[in-house]
């Protein structure tokens, strides 16, 4: 798992939205996982898709 994706777990267990996390996480410089550009919400919805599915299977 990505820092970021990580990061974007522990800010929506928080109750953000997913601009918020964008924007937190592009000020504290979490780089994204392409390491191009900035977080978006797009990019910080799929980050928590996969975080989601990798969480799931290391559970099965």
């Amino acid at each position: 798992m990505s820092a970021g994706a990580q990061r974007a777990g522990q800010l929506r267990d928080d109750g953000r939205s997913l601009s918020e996390i964008a924007h937190a996480l592009n000020h504290e410089r979490v780089p994204t996982a392409s390491g191009r550009g900035g977080w978006t919400s797009s990019s910080v919805q799929y980050a928590l898709i996969r975080l989601r599915s990798e969480s799931s299977t290391l559970r099965d």
